[in-house]
């Protein structure tokens, strides 16, 4: 099995006779000595970046090689000579005013230019700025596009017997001719050259016509427009990784040190050998019934695959004579000839054996349909985000004998010189758009990366990367294809170092312990402000104690649910603390919900007891068919309760309350709360939040959203004070209820709320308001962290920032945001004690550095699940594979990423990307863009679809001025730094972004564009 076996058989496409494929007219013009001519097929140059028709911008390729001795000139000119005639496109000019339009003209003689090059006698240092300042010269300096051949051949002799070969390209010739095949037939001529032997007797002459008739002809075939349509649909272009073209968060830019003449970036160039993996490489090739070639693409396929959130995506990959049927071999396609494809990633298979037989299935379709035009299937991302695709080509090479030998073979007898990677910019620069060019070759993958895609640590990653499946596809051909291989010290970060916090052993303590000891030592202190009045630690300890007797009394108990319906009330933390010591978990039931919401969550929770006052009897009353506790007409029994603790001992396992959140069937999902968890995220906070200051805490958000929680019960566990601040009251109001009670410990948040304070309060105001605000619950903007810190000043009111879904039980990671993030949102901040935090795929394998994937979280705050939905609970609550047996993980629906620090940078939710023209877009990352404008000072971007399948970006901004920000200078302010298909259709001025009653964005009420 070889890396040149045939695919399966096609169509011949036909012998064209001499000037068949031309009119009269354009024959009519033709010079002398031109023995053919054919229609130029524009889009032939669709892969390519820039004009297809321009003499200038051409393409260099170079290839280091090693010999017995350095080539003379005249063997070097006998070589050319003999590949240049051999090839009809090697002999063509083109003629751009043809009658019919532009036409390639093949002339019966072309002398190649070559110069040579005596780098034998320079430093490394100077043969390396040499070499790049050769290449940059070739690339900038135009041909003649009227005269044959549209190509320069240098020659540059180092020393060690080392000579390299640099190829120069007019980008026409470029479209349909491989570089790599030209080079490796340079090579193999002047080799035999040198030998003696006539370098061209063993290549007979080559004719383009039939497939530019072949071309033309593929224009009438409906299967392969039907096949390329369906690969459009049903995959997402592959594109590198964002965050390895940003520095420090910015958007793109050229590599420090490294000049980019023309804009075109540096280089690198790295080999990833596989000839000692060959026995075990052709034995899966045996076992799949398919070429080697087949599994090296396999190979290139399941690493793209580990770059990318996407399930199905395309990259180019480079269908060569290698994939042509047996007797095609000197045909136009079985020597230079160049079709990049739309390759479709294959169907997830558990075996190497299955994946590369799904890989072959591809490479069958794609052979067959090569000359139908593609469409939109052909944009391979390079048209959207500079340098982001990827191309794939073999090489045309005779490999070293199964079982391993040295990587040696460039010639057809395997006698030719040694093909060496070149380091650095000496991988003479690719001018065709792509980030990432694999070239499979005799014993290793070449892979050359512009440096502005894919940063130096990166491609050594990439390396790694190769290796790493090429030993699994090795080892064995049902071994397994799902994993994801990255290299070792970044596997073990992700899953590791980064992922993980630190231990804490708590023992069985829980929440009810804590507070009843902090009572024991604080008894007159206060503990809960509301107004004017106040309640002492004493009197809070007492109230929940006969509270909890009454409960037990009505059948409250252990494990059970008491739903709690109160408003910011000298009741609410003792009946909330009573429901604990009754063994009970609570309910909230916040008297602002809509009544149908109450129904539906005491219909699923199978109508507990329920606290509240008689004031609610008449809303309630319709709604439960349980029994009440009326706090207030209750009062004369709940007092002639004891005041002494009940006895129940409340066990970390027990629960501690169900907060139902929003469900994508419009059914509440009831968050089943643990006691554990919730004391590993308090005793957390005790720390990060209120040791920060002396005051205690305000609590203002509904007792239905948890972000309120360690407002609620952190402050009490310190001995501090929790003010409840009046209800209702308007948001515009709260920062002067806040500035009011201040100064507090902490002040816990979402960004809704942060971002209205920075309008409501002055700076003097901010910088004495709290020890640390906590922004939560929503995305945080970058940009407003920036401007709380100008706000507060040095010495102020900190700001930090956390994470975590109500299923993790409050918060799994937050941290102090000490400067300004270079990111556009303030990252996720690192898990909080016993609790974990990975970016994985779908099938739970972790993503590299830069990639986007899914947040799981675990450790002690995951959840029980959701109250009466097992079905769910599965779906949501997945096992740990990289845990303790029976661990869990809860799949948050968050898009994140790590970045080389180990920072977790959060990119929005999952199901708030939208997919425009085939790309898949987070909303969020707009926002954060717009953001950064000077004339705006917030922004929300959604997605309106006025038609069906006609998905529009609409963005609402709140000017920083009085004047509204001019539409098309936001569009170009978005336009440098985002692709063209992030860039929001419609603009529209808001004066403020809506927000629901718990400070996140109310979507529903922003007005039509």
């Amino acid at each position: 099995m070889t890396l040149s076996d045939p695919m399966a058989r096609t169509p011949e496409p036909g012998a064209a006779e001499p000037f068949a494929l031309i009119g009269r007219a354009d024959r009519a013009r033709l010079p002398a000595g031109v023995v053919d001519a054919y229609p130029l097929h524009r889009a032939r140059t669709a892969p390519l970046a820039g004009p297809p028709l321009s003499g200038d911008g051409a393409q260099v390729t170079a290839r280091r090689l090693t010999g017995r001795r350095p080539l003379s000139a005249g063997e070097f000119t006998a070589g050319a000579e003999a590949v240049v005639h051999a090839h009809e496109l090697l002999r063509t000019s083109l003629d751009p005013a043809g009658a019919s339009g532009p036409l390639l003209r093949v002339h019966d003689r072309a002398r190649p230019p070559l110069e040579l090059h005596d780098h034998r006698t320079l430093d490394p240092a100077t043969r390396r700025t040499r070499l790049a300042a050769l290449a940059d010269a070739e690339r900038g300096t135009p041909f003649d596009a009227g005269a044959a051949p549209l190509l320069r051949i240098d020659v540059v002799l180092e020393p060690d017997d080392t000579w390299v070969l640099l190829l120069t390209l007019h980008r026409v010739l470029a479209a349909d001719l491989s570089a790599d095949a030209v080079l490796t037939e340079l090579a193999d001529a002047c080799e035999r050259a040198r030998g003696g032997a006539d370098p061209a007797a063993h290549r007979p002459a080559v004719r383009h016509a039939p497939c530019a008739a072949a071309e033309r002809a593929g224009r009438l075939d409906r299967a392969g427009r039907a096949h390329w349509r369906r690969t459009a649909e049903r995959t997402a272009p592959f594109v590198l990784p964002r965050a390895w073209r940003e520095d420090d968060g910015a958007p793109e830019r050229e590599p420090a040190g490294e000049p980019a003449p023309g804009g075109v970036p540096a280089v690198t160039e790295r080999a990833v050998p596989f000839h000692d993996l060959r026995a075990g490489l052709d034995a899966l090739a045996a076992a799949a019934e398919v070429p080697l070639g087949t599994v090296l693409l396999a190979a290139h396929l399941k690493v793209l695959g580990t770059l990318t959130a996407e399930r199905s995506f395309r990259s180019d990959v480079v269908a060569r004579a290698d994939w042509a049927p047996d007797g095609e071999r000197d045909t136009c396609d079985a020597r230079l000839h160049r079709v990049a494809l739309p390759f479709a990633s294959p169907d997830a298979a558990p075996t190497w054996r299955g994946l590369v037989a799904r890989v072959r299935e591809e490479e069958t379709l794609g052979w067959r349909h090569r000359y139908a035009p593609r469409g939109t299937a052909q944009d391979g991302g390079a048209g959207a985000e500079r340098f982001a695709a990827v191309v794939y080509e073999a090489g045309r090479w005779r490999p070293a004998p199964a079982g391993g030998g040295a990587d040696t073979s460039t010639g057809p007898d395997g006698g030719g010189p040694a093909d060496v990677p070149l380091p650095g910019r000496d991988a003479a620069v690719h001018g065709d758009g792509y980030g990432l060019h694999v070239l499979a070759e005799a014993g290793h993958l070449r892979l050359r990366t512009a440096a502005v895609a894919v940063p130096p640590e990166r491609a050594e990653r990439l390396v790694h990367m190769y290796r790493a499946v090429l030993e699994s596809m090795a080892a064995g051909p049902d071994g397994d294809a799902l994993r994801a291989h990255l290299a070792p010290d970044e596997r073990k970060a992700v899953l590791g170092a980064w992922s993980s916090g630190p231990s804490a052993d708590h023992g069985t303590t829980t929440v009810v312990d804590l507070l009843q000891e902090r009572a024991a030592a604080v008894p007159d202190a206060v503990a809960v402000r509301v107004g004017e009045q106040t309640l002492t630690y004493r009197e809070l300890d007492e109230r929940a104690n006969r509270i909890a007797h009454h409960l037990l009394a009505r059948g409250a108990g252990p494990d059970t649910l008491v739903g709690v319906s109160l408003r910011r009330t000298p009741h609410l933390l003792p009946a909330l603390i009573g429901v604990w010591r009754a063994g009970a978990g609570y309910l909230p039931l916040d008297p602002d919900l809509p009544a149908e919401r109450i129904r539906g969550m005491l219909d699923t929770t199978g109508h507990p007891l329920v606290i509240s006052t008689g004031d609610r009897r008449s809303v309630l009353g319709p709604l439960h068919q349980g029994a009440f506790v009326m706090l207030d007409e209750d009062r004369e029994a709940i007092e002639a309760r004891p005041a002494t603790p009940t006895g129940i001992r409340v066990h970390p396992d027990h629960l501690a309350y169900v907060i139902h959140t929003s469900g994508s069937t419009g059914t509440p999902k009831g968050v089943l709360i643990r006691h554990g968890g919730l004391v590993n995220y308090l005793l957390w906070t005790l720390d990060a939040y209120v040791a920060q200051g002396t005051g205690g805490a305000p609590v203002f958000s509904s007792l239905s959203f948890d972000l309120g929680i360690p407002n609620l019960f952190a402050p009490l566990l310190a001995g501090r004070e929790v003010h409840l601040l009046p209800e209702p009251f308007e948001p515009a109001d709260l920062g002067r209820h806040l500035a009011a009670g201040a100064p507090y410990s902490f002040i816990k948040m979402t960004p809704g709320h942060l971002d209205l304070l920075t309008h409501q309060l002055g700076a003097d105001q901010v910088r004495g308001l709290a020890g640390i605000v906590i922004a939560a619950g929503d995305s945080f903007p970058a940009a407003l962290a920036e401007r709380w810190h100008t706000l507060a000043g040095p010495g102020g009111t900190r700001v930090a920032t956390e994470y975590g879904p109500t299923e993790i039980t409050i918060g799994n990671s937050g941290q102090q945001v000490l400067a300004t993030p270079t990111t556009e949102l303030v990252p996720l901040g690192a898990p909080i004690p016993n609790t974990t935090m990975y970016v994985l795929t779908d099938r739970l394998e972790p993503v590299p550095v830069g990639v986007p994937g899914e947040v799981f979280v675990g450790g002690a705050g995951v959840a029980r699940g959701y109250l009466g939905r097992p079905a769910l609970t599965a779906e949501r609550f997945v096992p740990d594979p990289y845990g303790p047996a029976g661990a869990r993980l809860y799949r948050t629906g968050d898009l994140a990423r790590w970045l080389p620090d180990g920072t977790l940078d959060f990119l929005g939710r999952i199901d708030n990307q939208v997919k425009i023209r085939g790309y898949r877009v987070e909303l969020g990352e707009v926002e954060a863009r717009l953001r950064l404008h000077p004339d705006v000072r917030d922004a929300v971007v959604v997605a309106r679809e006025p038609s069906p399948g006609n998905v529009r970006l609409v963005a609402y901004t709140v000017p920083a001025g009085r004047q509204a920000p001019d539409a098309a200078v936001l569009r170009a302010h978005l336009a440098d730094a985002l692709p063209d298909y992030m860039v929001p259709a419609d603009f529209a001025a808001v004066d403020r972004i809506p927000l629901t009653a718990n400070g996140k964005v109310d979507t529903r009420a922003l007005p039509a564009p």
